[in-house]
Protein backbone atom coordinates (compact mmCIF):
# COMPACT_ATOMS: atom_id res chain seq x y z
CA UNK A 1 0.00 0.00 0.00
CA UNK A 2 1.50 3.08 -1.36
CA UNK A 3 2.10 5.37 1.88
CA UNK A 4 1.25 9.21 1.37
CA UNK A 5 2.53 12.32 4.34
CA UNK A 6 0.11 15.23 4.49
CA UNK A 7 2.39 17.70 5.09
CA UNK A 8 0.90 20.94 6.55
CA UNK A 9 -0.45 23.44 8.81
CA UNK A 10 -4.07 22.83 10.49
CA UNK A 11 -5.78 22.40 7.52
CA UNK A 12 -3.98 18.72 7.00
CA UNK A 13 -3.90 18.33 10.64
CA UNK A 14 -7.76 18.75 11.25
CA UNK A 15 -9.12 16.42 8.29
CA UNK A 16 -9.19 12.49 8.43
CA UNK A 17 -7.41 11.54 5.68
CA UNK A 18 -7.11 8.00 5.94
CA UNK A 19 -11.06 7.63 6.43
CA UNK A 20 -11.29 9.28 2.79
CA UNK A 21 -8.60 7.65 1.30
CA UNK A 22 -8.15 4.15 2.41
CA UNK A 23 -6.70 2.78 -0.38
CA UNK A 24 -3.64 4.36 1.04
CA UNK A 25 -1.18 4.83 3.93
CA UNK A 26 -1.94 8.25 5.07
CA UNK A 27 0.29 9.97 7.46
CA UNK A 28 -1.26 13.63 8.88
CA UNK A 29 2.03 15.44 9.99
CA UNK A 30 -0.46 18.41 10.19
CA UNK A 31 0.54 21.03 13.17
CA UNK A 32 -1.71 23.78 13.80
CA UNK A 33 -0.30 26.54 13.77
CA UNK A 34 2.47 25.82 11.69
CA UNK A 35 4.47 28.10 8.92
CA UNK A 36 6.65 27.27 5.76
CA UNK A 37 10.17 28.09 7.63
CA UNK A 38 8.45 25.44 10.66
CA UNK A 39 8.00 22.70 8.47
CA UNK A 40 10.97 23.26 6.70
CA UNK A 41 13.03 22.39 10.03
CA UNK A 42 10.99 20.10 10.67
CA UNK A 43 12.11 17.62 7.57
CA UNK A 44 14.83 15.38 9.24
CA UNK A 45 12.69 14.93 11.64
CA UNK A 46 9.89 13.55 8.72
CA UNK A 47 12.13 11.43 6.98
CA UNK A 48 14.00 9.73 10.20
CA UNK A 49 10.57 8.66 10.67
CA UNK A 50 9.11 8.03 7.32
CA UNK A 51 12.20 7.32 5.16
CA UNK A 52 9.90 5.53 2.43
CA UNK A 53 7.08 7.65 1.42
CA UNK A 54 5.44 7.57 -2.03
CA UNK A 55 3.63 10.53 -2.03
CA UNK A 56 4.05 13.81 -0.34
CA UNK A 57 1.03 16.43 -0.04
CA UNK A 58 1.89 19.63 1.08
CA UNK A 59 -0.44 22.65 2.20
CA UNK A 60 1.21 25.34 4.10
CA UNK A 61 1.32 29.01 3.88
CA UNK A 62 -1.91 30.03 5.29
CA UNK A 63 -0.29 31.04 8.93
CA UNK A 64 2.10 33.37 7.49
CA UNK A 65 -0.54 34.93 5.46
CA UNK A 66 -2.29 35.30 9.08
CA UNK A 67 0.63 36.77 10.25
CA UNK A 68 1.50 39.31 6.66
CA UNK A 69 4.78 37.50 6.22
CA UNK A 70 4.52 37.70 2.55
CA UNK A 71 7.98 36.69 2.35
CA UNK A 72 7.56 33.15 3.26
CA UNK A 73 8.21 32.17 -0.71
CA UNK A 74 12.32 31.79 0.00
CA UNK A 75 10.94 29.20 2.74
CA UNK A 76 8.44 27.65 0.58
CA UNK A 77 10.98 26.60 -2.26
CA UNK A 78 13.68 25.10 0.51
CA UNK A 79 10.89 22.86 1.86
CA UNK A 80 10.13 21.59 -1.63
CA UNK A 81 14.05 21.08 -2.12
CA UNK A 82 14.08 19.35 1.02
CA UNK A 83 11.89 17.18 0.14
CA UNK A 84 12.81 16.38 -3.03
CA UNK A 85 16.14 15.51 -2.09
CA UNK A 86 14.81 14.01 0.74
CA UNK A 87 11.85 11.55 -1.22
CA UNK A 88 14.06 11.38 -4.62
CA UNK A 89 11.25 8.84 -5.54
CA UNK A 90 8.38 10.42 -4.25
CA UNK A 91 5.97 12.83 -5.96
CA UNK A 92 5.30 16.35 -4.16
CA UNK A 93 1.58 17.71 -4.88
CA UNK A 94 1.65 21.36 -3.63
CA UNK A 95 -1.88 22.26 -2.75
CA UNK A 96 -2.73 26.06 -3.79
CA UNK A 97 -3.22 28.46 -0.98
CA UNK A 98 -6.84 28.69 0.09
CA UNK A 99 -9.34 32.07 -1.40
CA UNK A 100 -8.90 33.66 1.99
CA UNK A 101 -10.81 37.21 2.39
CA UNK A 102 -8.38 38.72 4.95
CA UNK A 103 -8.67 42.46 4.81
CA UNK A 104 -4.61 43.16 4.44
CA UNK A 105 -4.08 40.87 1.36
CA UNK A 106 -4.60 43.25 -2.01
CA UNK A 107 -6.38 42.02 -4.68
CA UNK A 108 -5.10 38.60 -6.23
CA UNK A 109 -2.71 38.29 -3.84
CA UNK A 110 -3.47 34.63 -3.46
CA UNK A 111 -4.05 34.10 -6.99
CA UNK A 112 -0.09 35.29 -7.64
CA UNK A 113 1.03 33.54 -4.67
CA UNK A 114 -0.39 30.04 -6.32
CA UNK A 115 0.91 31.25 -9.85
CA UNK A 116 4.37 31.03 -8.11
CA UNK A 117 3.48 27.84 -6.13
CA UNK A 118 2.60 26.40 -9.17
CA UNK A 119 6.01 27.01 -10.56
CA UNK A 120 7.64 26.07 -7.63
CA UNK A 121 5.98 22.58 -7.83
CA UNK A 122 7.33 22.02 -11.43
CA UNK A 123 10.48 22.66 -10.83
CA UNK A 124 11.04 20.15 -8.12
CA UNK A 125 9.11 17.18 -9.69
CA UNK A 126 6.03 17.67 -8.23
CA UNK A 127 2.26 18.37 -8.96
CA UNK A 128 0.16 21.24 -8.41
CA UNK A 129 -3.07 20.68 -6.96
CA UNK A 130 -5.66 24.00 -7.69
CA UNK A 131 -7.75 23.64 -4.46
CA UNK A 132 -8.08 27.21 -4.87
CA UNK A 133 -10.28 26.96 -7.60
CA UNK A 134 -12.44 23.93 -6.00
CA UNK A 135 -13.25 26.08 -3.33
CA UNK A 136 -14.12 29.08 -5.35
CA UNK A 137 -16.41 26.80 -7.69
CA UNK A 138 -20.03 27.24 -6.74
CA UNK A 139 -19.10 29.97 -3.65
CA UNK A 140 -15.92 29.73 -1.55
CA UNK A 141 -18.38 31.07 1.62
CA UNK A 142 -19.93 28.12 1.97
CA UNK A 143 -16.63 26.07 1.96
CA UNK A 144 -15.11 27.91 5.11
CA UNK A 145 -15.88 27.31 9.05
CA UNK A 146 -17.05 30.94 10.80
CA UNK A 147 -13.59 31.70 11.24
CA UNK A 148 -13.18 32.23 7.69
CA UNK A 149 -9.82 30.06 7.31
CA UNK A 150 -10.03 26.44 8.41
CA UNK A 151 -12.24 24.80 6.22
CA UNK A 152 -15.78 22.87 7.04
CA UNK A 153 -16.86 19.54 5.93
CA UNK A 154 -18.16 20.99 2.39
CA UNK A 155 -14.59 22.41 2.02
CA UNK A 156 -12.48 19.63 3.19
CA UNK A 157 -14.86 17.44 0.35
CA UNK A 158 -14.18 19.72 -2.25
CA UNK A 159 -10.41 19.31 -1.41
CA UNK A 160 -10.64 15.29 -1.49
CA UNK A 161 -12.72 15.65 -4.89
CA UNK A 162 -9.56 17.10 -6.67
CA UNK A 163 -7.14 14.83 -4.40
CA UNK A 164 -8.90 11.80 -5.06
CA UNK A 165 -8.94 12.65 -9.08
CA UNK A 166 -4.89 12.95 -8.85
CA UNK A 167 -4.69 9.92 -6.83
CA UNK A 168 -6.62 7.84 -9.59
CA UNK A 169 -4.66 9.10 -12.23
CA UNK A 170 -1.70 7.68 -10.80
CA UNK A 171 -0.12 4.32 -11.80
CA UNK A 172 -0.72 1.20 -9.62
CA UNK A 173 1.95 -0.05 -7.92
CA UNK A 174 2.61 -3.85 -6.48
CA UNK A 175 3.94 -3.94 -3.41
Amino acid sequence: MQQILFIGDSLIAYYDWQHHFPAFTCVNLGMPGETVAGCCSQVPQMVGRYPRAELLVVMIGTNNLLHSDFAFLGHYERLLAALHDSYPQATIAVCSLLPLQLPWLAPGAVERLNDILQEFARQEWGVYLDICASIKAGGSSSCFAEDGVHLNKEGYRRWSLVLGHWLHTLPATVD
